[in-house]
């Protein structure tokens, strides 16, 4: 209800003050100009009083290194989860998988060994795995 009342009030002021300058606007060539300012005035008058703003924002990026931690288990989770299917999909028994992985600041985070607790032979594990590459270990203990 205050807003109405500050709307009522700001209008009310604005047109006896607008008129009064109208009544008093030259006439002639400049008549239709010097209206038009007059009536832009009026209405930025009526907008500013009335209490209409610009809702801005507050924006705060809170870095929390907590989430950070959880978001590399995640990550750790995810490539649990495609060797338990590359293996699953080769047909091998496996016990326990377990990722090694190293956070680097350039690389980010890499997974650099696995260890699988399986009954299988190691070769059959590390074929199903795509084979073995440099700075990726593949350790097999048997049951």
């Amino acid at each position: 209800m205050s807003w109405f009342k500050s709307f009522i009030t700001a209008f009310c002021t604005a047109g006896i003050c607008f008129g009064a300058l109208f009544i008093l606007s030259p006439s002639g060539k400049m008549e239709r100009s010097v209206k038009y300012v007059l009536s832009l005035c009026f209405l930025v008058i009526i907008i500013a009083v009335a209490g209409f703003g610009i809702k801005t924002a507050d924006i705060d990026f809170n870095y929390d290194i907590e989430a950070s931690l959880e978001t590399q288990d995640f990550k750790k989770d995810i490539a649990v989860a495609v060797f338990e299917t590359a293996l699953d999909n080769a047909g091998i028994n496996f016990k326990e998988i377990s990722v090694f992985t190293d956070n680097d600041n350039k690389d980010g985070i890499s997974c650099n060994k696995i260890k699988i607790i399986t009954d299988c032979s190691r070769e059959r594990v590390v074929g199903a795995l795509g084979g073995e590459i440099d700075g990726f270990e593949v350790e097999v203990v048997n049951e």
